[in-house]
């Protein structure tokens, strides 16, 4: 088989062309992992990127939720703590009314006793 000089020129442009074909194929992939990457890279810097006021927000949102658990602590605590006074208000009511009682009782019998005594 007998190419003319212009067939072998116009196979060798079709062959560059493929080939370029070929390698922007081939560079596709590349490419747009470059730019998933980038994209990404940007959404990571804008997220590692906290302005001031952003910061002080989150600190007040902190301290928000940290104070409204230890407030709910300390309501449980003085809870507790209220149900042992009130018990322990009424024991010591109780306690000293039947000290009265016995106070009472004894003073009888030993006015009974003073009075058998004289006799």
């Amino acid at each position: 088989l007998k190419h003319s000089s212009g067939s072998n020129e116009a196979l060798f442009c079709l062959h560059a062309a493929n080939m370029a074909v070929v390698a922007a194929m081939r560079a596709v992939p590349v490419l747009l992992l470059l730019c998933v990457s980038s994209a990404n890279a940007g959404t990571v810097q804008s997220a590692a990127r906290v302005t001031p006021l952003q910061k002080v927000l989150q600190l007040l949102d902190d301290m928000q939720v940290k104070g409204k658990q230890t407030k709910h602590e300390e309501e449980v605590e003085f809870a507790e703590f209220a149900q042992w006074c009130d018990s322990t208000r009424k024991a010591t009511a109780r306690s000293i009314d039947e000290a009265k009682s016995q106070i009472e009782q004894l003073t009888a019998d030993i006015a009974k006793a003073e009075a058998d005594a004289e006799q």
